[in-house]
């Protein structure tokens, strides 16, 4: 019988902090940016990023209560759980988690926002298939699809819970969202709309 394992994001899904992206742009310009801003970023030649602001402690950080208490949850439940974060330095992670009542949980600094960052570290982590089950907290659908993609690969089971605005979305309220888009693609694509 294989084991659970249980991922969870950290910034905007199990907290809300105020640690911002800079981009400087090729004519010299800047850009700040929140992570909910920077998801939604589409990327110009010549940009530089600073992520310095994330390799810090969490300072005012909101705990997004659901998701933590799931967390909490998951760690006292059979099966693995592990912090997987686009953070570079995992040691401040830790010990906001620490001082915040949960300790012992793996933490994992990706040290990118590409999701397939993430993925492959999924994928490290299932290779030896001893996973019947992944199930991942996230803020970000595109992080979602990259781990659900390598998870569907070795033909194990995938649960996925979206956390949004600091609230969790049903899986339901996912895949209507994916129908949705698909069709929009495909109606696009083919000259309907």
């Amino acid at each position: 019988m294989g084991i659970k394992l249980t991922i969870f994001d950290f910034d905007d899904t199990l907290i809300l902090s105020n640690a911002n992206i800079r981009i400087t742009h090729r004519d010299g310009s800047e850009e700040v940016l929140n992570s909910h801003e920077y998801a939604k970023y589409k990327e110009r030649p010549g940009d530089e990023f600073d992520y310095s602001e994330f390799d810090e402690y969490p300072q005012d950080a909101t705990l997004i209560k659901d998701s933590f208490q799931k967390l909490k949850e998951s760690m006292s439940s059979d099966g693995d759980v592990i912090i997987l974060t686009a953070r570079q330095n995992p040691t401040p992670v830790e010990e906001f988690l620490k001082d915040n009542g949960v300790g012992g949980v793996e933490v994992v600094g990706v040290g990118s926002s590409n999701p397939m960052d993430k993925a492959k570290h999924v994928m490290s982590l299932i290779k030896d298939e001893k996973y019947d089950m992944v199930h991942v907290y996230e803020d970000n659908f595109k992080n979602i699809r990259a781990i659900k993609k390598v998870v569907d690969q070795q033909g194990i089971r995938f649960q996925s819970t979206k956390v949004a605005a600091g609230s969790i979305v049903s899986e339901a309220t996912i895949a209507l969202k994916d129908i949705i888009r698909e069709e929009l693609i495909f109606r696009r694509k083919n000259g309907i709309i």
